[in-house]
């Protein structure tokens, strides 16, 4: 007579060394990256266009939350915030997925603590 094997311990897949490490790490760097260089010129694109952006080498100069978006060629930004928001968020969430699955990959795997 058979009967239906059960997942020991065996079976059950173990975590990588330093994961949640690597989450926070990644999570912190991507959102500054997103935060000043992909959203900052996405949205640069988005005000002025492509071209403009490229042949007038424009950039955020500064960026506070109550005072007007500074761009390099003077021009200043208002009320811009909640489109520039989503932009990050979404390009945050895009990145972040597949990126970090990645890594997650490459993390060493956890030491078996039954092991001699």
């Amino acid at each position: 007579m058979t009967t239906l094997s059960s997942k020991s311990d065996i079976d059950v897949p173990h975590g990588r060394r330093f994961g949640a490490f690597a989450f926070f790490a990644w999570c912190i760097l991507l959102t500054i990256f997103t935060y000043r260089v992909i959203g900052g010129y996405l949205f640069l694109i988005y005000t002025y266009g492509f071209s403009r952006v490229l042949g007038e080498h424009l950039y955020f100069v500064r960026m506070h939350k109550a005072q007007p978006w500074i761009v390099s060629n003077g021009d200043q930004i208002k009320g811009g915030g909640f489109l520039w928001w989503l932009m990050v968020t979404v390009i945050f969430f895009v990145l972040f997925i597949p990126t970090f699955r990645l890594i997650y990959r490459f993390l060493p795997k956890r030491k078996d603590k039954d092991a001699v």
